[in-house]
């Protein structure tokens, strides 16, 4: 059972590995896309890695070993899924959180202080409203005609899915 495990492990961290290089000397437009298929060999490649190693890859103790070969291969391929959507997470955080983007604006700052209007200007709704909206509108949720915004198809799909979510999970109204 730890077999699967173990390979998910190497195999997730081979994924951030590459995606921080494929990040350094790319810088891709669309993060998600470029993450998605960096990690997409992960999955076949867990299940050949699964099929062709040793139960006890090497050096596991035998009590590691005695689980069914398929419930070892699935509990490596679900954790391989979870381990990929907790990297999105954190690089979404990281990348759109807006109390880390106040940080950051702070710790580069002359003495690391900020008044509020300089704040504003670095990072003020304004400017996050339209860095939102140029990164909607570069990943097709958006389309800009005459000044405005209009939803695309995929964003109409987004705001469904949104809005039934919101319900099912009771959350409060916008």
């Amino acid at each position: 059972m730890l077999k699967g495990i173990i390979l998910a492990g190497v195999l997730i961290a081979t994924w951030a590995l590459v995606q921080g290089m494929v990040f350094q000397l790319r810088a891709p437009q669309k993060a998600f896309a470029s993450m998605v298929a960096w990690f997409a060999p992960a999955m076949p490649a867990l299940v050949l890695l699964y099929l062709l190693t040793p139960a006890d890859l090497g050096f596991l103790p035998e009590r590691f070993t005695g689980a069914a070969p398929a419930l070892g291969l699935f509990n490596g391929l679900a954790l391989l899924v979870l381990l990929f959507l907790t990297g999105v997470l954190f690089y979404y955080h990281a990348d759109r959180s807006i109390t880390v983007r106040l940080l950051i604006e702070l710790a580069r700052a002359p003495q690391q202080r900020l008044s509020l209007d300089q704040l504003g200007a670095v990072c003020g709704v304004e400017v996050l409203m339209q860095d939102r909206l140029d990164t909607m509108t570069m990943n097709g949720f958006l389309v800009r005609r005459d000044g405005r915004y209009h939803l695309a198809p995929k964003g109409r799909l987004g705001g469904l899915g949104g809005t039934i979510a919101r319900r099912i999970l009771t959350m409060k109204a916008l």
